[in-house]
């Protein structure tokens, strides 16, 4: 599968194909996700190798996170946004969450809302 994005650099528009070391790096912990969600947003950034994330939190200035892969950043979109249709959908509580997060293998202090 081919991703465009602005390169994190440059922002010129960028598209690589999604395979082997291709990583998702979050600068905010889940349980800071909703404090300011547009920063939250324009941090989860796409890399092509993990070497670039080192190069990209320098010039930034954020501090490391975590990785996750894109593959695993679709399955948890998917089951995170697919019970939103639901007529008596209800937003997931900090257990709930933390739960799928760990369903996902995502765990640890980044990942938990408790």
């Amino acid at each position: 599968d081919r991703v465009m994005m602005a390169h994190p650099f440059s922002g010129i528009a960028t598209d690589f194909v999604v395979a082997g070391d291709a990583i998702v790096h979050f600068v905010v912990s889940a349980r800071r996700f909703w404090e300011d969600i547009g920063f939250t947003g324009s941090t989860m950034t796409a890399f092509r190798l993990e070497g670039e994330v080192q190069s990209w939190l320098a010039a930034t200035g954020h501090a490391f996170g975590a990785l996750i892969t894109p593959q695993l950043l679709y399955e948890l979109g998917r089951a995170w946004y697919a019970p939103r249709l639901a007529i008596d959908w209800q937003p997931a509580t900090p257990a709930e969450a933390t739960a799928l997060f760990a369903a996902h293998g995502l765990v640890g202090d980044f990942w938990s809302l408790a």
